[in-house]
């Protein structure tokens, strides 16, 4: 059967995004000034306000000491799920955010979509921007399981349900500063609710979100744990190819992934060709065009998704070989059969994402140089933010890069930071934006031998594992109380579903340039 070619289309995004009281002595003395006159009595009928309660914890009515919380809306309790272990409740809701945090703020606002794992009034709360749009079950990360805590999730400023009306859209308010703001806000109204120690946290996107949080307000959180969180230097950071390149990946199966993907793009490419046309019916142009966009950037999404070596045909396996391995990994991450329904004008996350990369934060080059002489379409250029943008947001163009706020952030860790670690995957290409090493005894970067962008401390050897543990723990005030060994598979199964999630909403929203 003929598959759409608008589902081929959907799918073939994929791999393409993959992922600031002076004295006055000596002045004359002044006479005092006239009393004020005294406020009329008030009438019989006039009532004095009084202050609004703060905001108690009572295990009893959680939604009512959530719901008091100044900027909260709509508070309701949902299952946890499968990825929250028990006891726990948890909870939806919203929190109203400046859409400009500090003196450029105007008064508008919108509101912010938030989950809360709550575990007990008196235990100590992690705090989560996960970078991203949230997925509607709810999961935590290491530190929340390893301590027990409540945690705080909170959906990334113009992601998802995160956004501003259309008429108070400002894209230059999604910065890196308000992204910050965002945080600094919710962590000071929930303090008042959970008063003991707090810790950061974020994952990728989440944890570099995390850095620039601590950064900008080092105060807010007792620590910050991020993982694999990068911190690029350009638009297109050619230091991620240069990790790759570096000899860290297992040689025989860099090797024979490079193989695949050269002798598809090149050699092979008309046995490719001919598998699109056959089984999608793509035109021979369309083919080479969906070819391009599965393919250029294969190595890269192989080794953040820790693909499996034993599975990559060999160089000297024939055509049918290398094309079945193709249509299995289209198959395994959810490819061409599935249609994901087509995105609505709102839905922009995608935008937003490339507007925060392309103008402060960076992004990484993942077409390598063995792939770009090969390349024959338009399927894939080092401007892909650039023109993404131009497609959705046609009448405003993008800002020039400014990576001033990720320098000084870098500039930040390696000299100053303290209560700060940080997780690396030894074979995760985003680690080619790893932040320096922090120099301050109570922080710590460590890189997992092995692992690809799903890196955690359960992940470490036991050395290094139970220093950071330790630093972990000190952040929190509090001994470990579920040791990381016994979370591995836990943490991994969220960690994966979060991965499907942030594909597909990537991939529905992608949908919007492709003109589907």
């Amino acid at each position: 059967m003929i598959r759409s070619r608008r589902a081929l289309l959907l799918s073939a995004a994929l791999l393409s995004l993959l992922l600031a009281a002076c004295s006055d002595d000596g002045a004359q003395p002044q006479p005092a000034p006239a009393p004020a006159p005294a406020p009329a009595p008030a009438t019989p009928t006039e009532k004095t306000p009084e202050p609004a309660p703060p905001p108690v914890c009572s295990e009893d009515d959680v939604v009512g000491s959530i719901s008091k919380i100044q900027g909260v809306v709509g508070v309701t309790e949902v299952s946890c799920g499968q990825f929250v272990p028990k006891p726990a409740r948890c909870f939806s809701f919203k929190f109203k955010q400046a859409l400009d945090h500090g003196p450029k703020s105007d008064g508008v606002t919108f509101e912010q979509q938030m989950q809360l794992v709550h575990r007990g009034c008196t235990a100590p709360t992690t705090v989560m921007d996960n970078g991203y749009n949230l997925p509607k079950y709810y999961y935590e990360m290491e530190p929340s399981l390893m301590f027990e805590t409540n945690t705080v999730i909170v959906e990334h400023r113009f992601q998802g349900r995160s956004l501003p009306d259309t008429k108070d859209r400002r894209w230059s308010s999604l910065s890196i500063e308000n992204g910050a703001g965002d945080v600094h806000d919710i962590v000071t109204a929930f303090k008042k609710l959970y008063p003991k120690r707090w810790v950061s946290t974020g994952a990728s996107k989440g944890g570099i979100t995390a850095v620039y949080h601590r950064f900008l307000y080092p105060n807010d959180v007792d620590g910050t744990v991020a993982y694999v969180a990068p911190a690029s230097r350009a638009r297109q950071d050619p230091r991620y190819q240069e990790r790759l390149a570096s000899g860290v990946l297992p040689a025989a199966c860099a090797s024979d992934v490079k193989a695949f993907q050269t002798g598809a793009l090149g050699a092979r490419r008309p046995a490719f060709v001919a598998f699109l046309r056959d089984t999608y019916g793509a035109t021979e142009a369309e083919a080479a065009y969906y070819l391009e966009s599965y393919l250029a950037s294969f190595d890269w999404g192989f080794w953040q998704a820790g693909g499996d070596c034993a599975k990559v045909p060999s160089p000297t396996a024939d055509d049918k070989a290398h094309v079945a391995y193709f249509e299995n990994v289209l198959s395994s991450r959810g490819g061409a059969p599935h249609l994901a329904p087509a995105p609505t004008s709102s839905e922009l996350s995608s935008a937003a994402l490339s507007y925060e990369w392309a103008w402060q934060q960076g992004f990484a080059l993942q077409v390598g140089p063995h792939v770009t002489p090969l390349l024959q379409t338009t399927a894939v250029s080092d401007a892909r933010h650039d023109a993404f943008w131009a497609s959705v947001v046609p009448k405003e163009p993008l800002p020039a890069y400014d990576g001033s706020v990720t320098e000084r952030a870098r500039d930040w860790v390696r000299g100053s930071a303290e209560r700060l670690v940080l997780v690396y995957g030894e074979l995760d290409p985003w680690s080619g934006g790893a932040l320096d090493a922090p120099t301050h005894p109570s922080s710590g970067r460590y890189f997992v031998a092995g692992a690809d962008h799903g890196a955690n401390i359960g992940g470490l050897g036991k050395t290094e594992r139970e220093r950071a543990s330790s630093a972990v723990a000190a952040m929190y005030g509090t001994p470990m109380k579920v040791q990381t060994a016994s979370l591995t598979s836990l943490v991994r199964a969220s960690h994966e579903a979060v991965q499907r999630h942030e594909l597909a909403a990537l991939t529905k929203a992608r949908a919007l340039r492709l003109g589907e």
